[in-house]
Formats: structure tokens, sequence, C-alpha cells
């Protein structure tokens, strides 16, 4: 989101639209395949994976004012390619598995165009966010395959840190995750916890296993997920769960000052609650 739009993504096959926040209306910005959307000051990013009839292993580049399908790639041949996020220098993604030529983990390319570049290839990555110098992702923890934990690496690339670590023997796995300037905020298979955006002991905030939605979202006071009970929310420094939205399965979910959106993969809408 910014301030006037949302950025909408199909999951896995279909376009890219762009939805005003106020519900006046919706433009396809490419008609490319798509799973997630990033943006920056000027540009929608997604990317491409496997499946389907359309480009496949593409990271793409859109302006926010549209592209009508003359869309810039900035990678191809990312076999698995699946998050995406994005600076004013660099889009990031992820590649959860490997195939012919293929590797997987986490690259990066110029938003500009421009070789693109490995930041670590330690093990099979899914969603991503780029904050202050880092790209933080959910993705394997070792070199056994199992459920995902929570690493972060430079957008220099090196060694990741590993944040939270899965736990393959309790099938213990992180779902979906968002970060603000102190913290990264986490949902997973025991709850909702957060940890220190350079690592230490994780905290619970909210010990509610379940089923969760593809992404979580965090303002100053909140930090708002979905689970079995619909859209919720918990105070970032811990406390009592709010229920926003009972009943509702949503997919996406992303705040600003004064509302929470989210997405409904069940019948394609895009909607909006005042918090």
């Amino acid at each position: 989101m910014d301030a006037t739009y949302a950025y909408v993504a199909s999951y896995e096959i279909g376009p890219v639209n762009r939805v005003a926040l106020d519900g006046s209306g919706v433009v396809e910005l490419d008609a490319v395949s798509a799973t997630t959307v990033a943006i920056n000051t000027t540009t929608v990013l997604t990317v491409s994976p496997s499946g389907g009839d359309a480009p496949q292993g593409l990271v793409l580049g859109c302006a926010k004012t549209g592209c009508n399908g003359q869309y810039t790639t900035l990678a191809t041949g990312q076999t698995s390619v699946w998050g995406v996020a994005a600076d004013d220098v660099n889009v990031y993604w992820t590649n959860q598995s490997g195939g012919p030529g293929a590797s997987v983990g986490v690259f990066k390319a110029p938003v500009g165009g421009g070789a693109a570049v490995t930041l670590s290839a330690a093990g099979a990555a899914n969603q991503i966010i780029a904050s202050g110098g880092r790209v933080f992702y959910t993705g394997a923890t070792s070199a056994a395959p199992g459920p995902e934990g929570l690493l972060s690496v430079s957008v220099e690339g090196g060694t990741p840190t590993v944040l939270v670590e899965s736990d393959p023997d309790a099938g213990a796995s992180v779902f979906t995750f968002a970060v603000d300037c102190d913290n990264v905020y986490f949902q997973g298979s025991n709850g909702v916890g957060k940890v220190a955006i350079a690592g230490g002991t994780p905290t619970t905030l909210a010990a509610r296993p379940g089923g969760a939605g593809l992404q979580m979202a965090v303002d100053a006071a909140n930090v708002y997920f979905v689970d079995d009970q619909g859209i919720e929310s918990v105070p970032i420094g811990g406390g009592a769960v709010t229920t926003l939205a009972a009943g509702v399965s949503a997919n996406g979910i992303a705040v600003d000052a004064n509302n929470v959106y989210w997405t409904s993969g069940g019948d394609g809408t895009v909607m909006k609650l005042a918090k």
C-alpha cells in the first residue's frame, strides 16, 4: 500500500491490480501471473512462478501508473520464485526450491536493470521483507528439510542470522511476519510472537495456534493477524487479543493510520474496516 492505493497480486496465476483505498476503482497494471507484490516510490514489483500459460520464472517491474503488459523483466530462470520485496535501489526475491540450473535462497537485482546477485543460498526461502538494510525471510534454518524458521541477511549478502528456529520434531513453523524499527513480529504454529531485529529470545504475544493468513501487519500500537477466529489484533507489548472481524477468512492484510485492509481469496474482494 501507499497513501492512495493498494496493490494486489493474484494468488499464483493472474494479473496485478491497483485498487483505490476509497473503493473508487480498480486498474489492471499487467497481465502476467503473480504470487506476491511489493512497491517502492515509483514501481510495482512482482514475480511470475511456474505454472499456467503466462511467462514463468520471472521477476518483473511495472510503473505504478500502469504498463499495459509492457513490464520490465528484471530476472529470468527463477524456477520456484515466490516472495518479493523492494526499496528504491533493488528488488529482492526468494526461491523455494531448485531445479535444473536454478538455486534456492535469497536474491537481488537493481530495479533499473542489471545482473542478479545471490544474498544467501543457505536454504529454501519463502516470504520476504526488506527493511533497514536487511532482508528478513521465512525459510530453512538447517540443511534438513522441514518446517520454516525466520531469518535475516544483509542487503549486501553474507551469512544469515536465525531469528526464530524451526522445530522439525514438533512440526513448529513460522507462517508469516511483519517488521518495524525494533522488532520482527511473527505468526507460527504456536501463535504470535516477536523477536528483536538483531536477534535474541522470542517473546510470545498471543498463544493462538491454528489457521493463518499469508500476511500480518503492524503499526505503532498493535500487530494485526488472521487466525481461525477472523481478523485479530494484539498490542505490540503483549496483552489481550481483540477480534476486529469475526469469522472472516483472509489472505493478505495491511494497515494505515485509520483502517485495516484485507484480501479474501474465497470471493475475490478487497475489504477495509476502521480500526
